[in-house]
């Protein structure tokens, strides 16, 4: 019988016969039923573990389970077989999901315990390295940054088992040595890399000079070489000096408050691939003379150059690099992709700023990029180059981040679902990624009405995330499960505001008009004992009779005095409040009220959302100062990895929404203000009877007055308040939108010179956006810069030397005309205080020079 037995398991291993599998498999059933009839211990043994590897190989893992568990439950002896058995037990098992750690160290400890018995028995040496490759297999999707770090125990034991059996296969030791390396760094255990990378670099001069250009990348990259030999190794070399100098340039933008490379240091490079077709001065562990940089290596060097061109947005010189990657003629399959991402890039890069205004021929033109990156994704997935289809999958979302922001979002789902497919087919641990494109996709769908599409998305993206996007995901799912059961009666106060909002949202615009209750209702739901009270601060029937005296001032004091004492009422919301109130959920629910209805244009409401909202920007939410790591000593900072970055993750999110808030809320008080015929930070001119004559003295009309001042002052405090936590969360797009709402709310004040009354404001921008070092918008600081300057050189000039700003065609003699005014109207003395403010406009007039200076045509941008 253990004839026939080994005869059917070898046709069936060799001629892929499942029948034969079969029929060997009842055989062994037959064998060991039959007990002692059967064959030796030792012989049922060889076959249970040799039946178990033709059933993983043909893809019967019933049958090698089944024959598993026999041999385990026989107690086997320490020998080949029980590490054959091992690693079938790993093969059975699906590779670790990607962030599933417990999954990981499972199928780890197989790998080790089978490479632990076969390294005692020299005729076993061959599964030490059979092993080695296989925990490879199964462990490279973990080689990723924040994750590799867990890696180091099991792979340092890998490599010095394949050391204790002298394993000749030096280029794989190399190669896993090298990943050795990157794991360590991962750990935060840099000295420990430095000593490890020290044996690395010898063991692969000794035994693969080939593979030592890979290792010296990664001595400065992680900085685990000493300066002076790090320079003095790269002379030797022509690709050890393009090495150095590209990963140099990458160092330097990891680094905080260190210059970007510039375009002449990236020509630099780019010059010496252009001439290294040439013969290049001798290689570090050669002494055959002189020998040229390989051309597929050359190839890499200047797509990792142009990338890094398009990443400081340098095109010319990303332009110049694709020029001669066209040119080499010598690209693989997978670097023919990688240079048509590059080629997208640059087309996209180019129509950057026009892209900004959302034309019908930039989002066309950002279109075609992106079915480009398509059939190219598409082409990367038939060559099966995993390097590639991940690289495309980076640029198709990048290309396709700006089309969310807008109402394009349905022209970019097939190419965004083909990215998540890939990503998911690879099992790419690019996580945080993976989990925004399902985010998104759960969003289109949502908004088509395929409900249980968009809710397998999110279910999707909460496995991928890694915690910091763990509150706003389980609400996006509670409330799809709450639009799938609108006919059950929820709950929570919470659940109910959360379906009104999206029946609110679902109407129809010829619907609307039915809105504004829906939209109450939330409130009250929220709110139910204040929520009434601060809505009908904006209705002036609710203004107790007895308030209102006679008159049209005395119903403009009334109507003040209502509003103020109304609005006043939210302040005990957050007392009402019990302890185990969700108050990320209350504030993503508040701030939805609040947009809907902005969107809806229900300012009231709108008003009234915003002051419940903003009650939550109260100091709870603070972003760490070192916005560091802080973990204990003892600790590693991969170990806590998901704690240190999850909580700041959710602190920026919500500050970024109360900053949203505080937008909404200073656009609905401007529009308050205009329906009282005001405007932002200018004197109230009162809509009564043009035959009343008003004292200033009018205790209703000053009443009345000081609270037209305080609307004013309100929106203007959200404004900087939004720009100050766009400040906090170090996001200078924010601080940049603050500016350009005040600018353009306050050109009624611009118009009539009115500087002095912008100085306080307009100078806290300026200091904001010097804080976030904001560069995007050139023309937008000389503004502010400008108007800064006037407004503190404008009291001592007198009151008619500083004009309106002027039209472009005169903006260039502005300074000499005010210089002329201040010298021939003001020749006196200066006290300190004045003293004080002229130096300030010197620093802001030299600002306003040194943006000039770097922005191309900023003359234009001040029409």
């Amino acid at each position: 019988m253990e004839l026939d037995i080994r005869q059917y398991l070898n046709t069936a291993k060799e001629q892929q016969d499942s029948g034969a599998l079969q029929s060997a498999y009842r055989l062994i059933n037959d064998m060991t039923a039959a007990g002692a009839r059967g064959p030796s211990p030792g012989s049922a043994s060889e076959l249970y573990v040799v039946c178990a590897e033709a059933g993983v190989q043909l893809g019967y893992l019933e049958i090698s389970t089944a024959c598993l568990k026999m041999y385990f439950e026989g107690n086997p002896p320490a020998n080949q077989f029980l590490c054959r058995a091992y690693l079938c037990q790993v093969r059975l098992k699906s590779p670790p999901p990607p962030g599933s750690l417990e999954h990981l160290e499972e199928a780890v400890l197989y790998f080790l315990k089978a490479i632990e018995i076969a390294k005692h028995d020299p005729r076993d040496y061959f599964i030490v390295f059979n092993a080695s490759v296989l925990y490879f297999q199964t462990v490279c999707l973990f080689l990723q940054p924040g994750w590799c770090s867990h890696l180091v125990p099991s792979l340092r034991q890998v490599v010095r088992s394949l050391e204790e059996v002298a394993e000749q296969d030096h280029s794989w030791r190399a190669e896993l040595m090298m990943h050795l390396i990157g794991c360590i760094v991962d750990s935060g255990k840099i000295e420990d890399a430095a000593s490890f990378a020290k044996e690395t670099e010898e063991f692969i001069k000794a035994h693969t000079p080939h593979l030592y250009p890979r290792v010296f990348k990664l001595l400065v990259q992680h900085r685990l070489m000493h300066a002076d030999d790090v320079m003095e190794t790269s002379t030797q070399s022509t690709t050890l000096a393009v090495i150095y100098k590209i990963q140099e340039l990458k160092n330097r933008l990891e680094e905080i408050h260190v210059d970007e490379p510039t375009k002449e240091e990236l020509e630099l490079i780019l010059h010496i691939l252009m001439d290294c077709t040439k013969y290049s001065p001798s290689p570090l562990i050669s002494s055959q003379g002189q020998t040229p940089v390989q051309p597929a290596d050359r190839i890499s060097f200047l797509l990792e150059l142009a990338l890094l061109a398009l990443q400081v947005k340098h095109q010319e010189v990303a332009a110049n690099c694709l020029k001669e990657l066209k040119s080499a003629g010598e690209a693989s399959i997978g670097q023919l992709i990688l240079i048509e991402c590059v080629n997208c890039e640059i087309n996209l890069l180019k129509r950057e700023a026009k892209m900004n205004d959302y034309s019908k021929a930039s989002v066309e033109a950002r279109l075609r990029e992106i079915g480009k990156l398509d059939q190219c994704l598409q082409t990367a997935v038939r060559g099966g180059d995993l390097q590639a289809m991940q690289a495309v999958c980076v640029t198709q979302w990048s290309c396709c981040l700006p089309l969310l922001q807008h109402n394009h979002k349905r022209r970019i789902q097939s190419p965004l679902l083909r990215v998540s497919h890939v990503l998911e087919d690879m099992q790419s641990m690019l996580l945080e990624m993976r989990c925004q494109v399902h985010s998104e996709l759960a969003v289109i769908e949502e908004e088509d009405g395929r409900l249980e599409a968009s809710l397998t998305h999110l279910q999707k993206a909460m496995l991928l995330d890694n915690g910091t996007q763990r509150e706003r995901l389980s609400s996006a799912v509670r409330l799809l499960q709450l639009r799938g059961t609108l006919d059950q009666t929820a709950s929570r106060a919470e659940d109910k505001a959360a379906m009104l909002m999206q029946q609110a949202r679902d109407m129809q615009p010829q619907d609307r008009t039915g809105v504004r209750p829906i939209l109450v209702a939330v409130g009250l739901l929220l709110a139910p004992d204040d929520f009434q009270i601060v809505l009908d601060a904006d209705n002036t029937s609710k203004i107790p009779s007895g308030c209102v005296g006679s008159g049209a001032v005395a119903q403009l004091c009334a109507k003040a005095q209502h509003h103020s004492t109304s609005v006043r009422k939210a302040d005990r919301y957050l007392a009402r409040q019990g302890e185990d109130t969700d108050n990320t959920e209350r504030v993503t629910l508040w701030a939805s009220l609040v947009k809907t209805a902005r969107k809806q244009e229900v300012w009231d409401v709108c008003r009234a959302a915003c002051r419940f909202c903003l009650l939550y920007d109260d100091g709870r939410w603070k972003i760490s100062k070192t916005d560091k790591c802080r973990c204990s000593e003892e600790e590693s900072c991969a170990e806590c990895l998901h704690g240190c970055n999850r909580s700041q993750t959710r602190v920026r999110d919500s500050l970024r929404l109360l900053a949203e808030i505080h937008f909404i809320s200073a656009e609905a008080s401007v529009q308050k203000l205009l329906a009282e015929g005001g405007q932002l930070n200018s004197p109230v001119v009162p809509a009564v009877d043009s035959e009343t004559r008003l004292s200033e003295e009018d205790p209703h009309w000053v009443a009345y007055r000081d609270w037209i001042q305080a609307l004013s002052a309100y929106a203007t405090s959200s404004f900087l308040r939004a720009a100050e936590l766009g400040a906090e969360i170090r996001e200078p797009w924010v601080v940049a939108n603050a500016a350009v709402y005040l600018w353009n709310y306050s050109s009624h004040l611009l118009a009539a010179g009115e500087y002095r009354r912008l100085l306080p404001t307009f100078h806290s921008l300026v200091a904001m956006l010097q804080k976030t070092e904001f560069t995007r918008n050139g023309a937008l600081f000389v503004l502010l810069c400008d108007a800064v300057a006037r407004g503190l050189i404008q009291p001592l000039c007198g009151p008619d030397s500083i004009e309106p700003a002027p039209p472009a065609d005169r903006s260039k003699n502005r300074p000499e005309k005010g210089m002329e005014k201040a010298a021939s109207g003001q020749g006196v003395f200066l006290d300190p205080v004045a003293l004080q403010d002229v130096r300030k406009a010197l620093e802001a007039f030299i600002s306003v020079s040194l943006s000039s200076l770097q922005l191309t045509g900023w003359e234009r941008a001040l029409d």
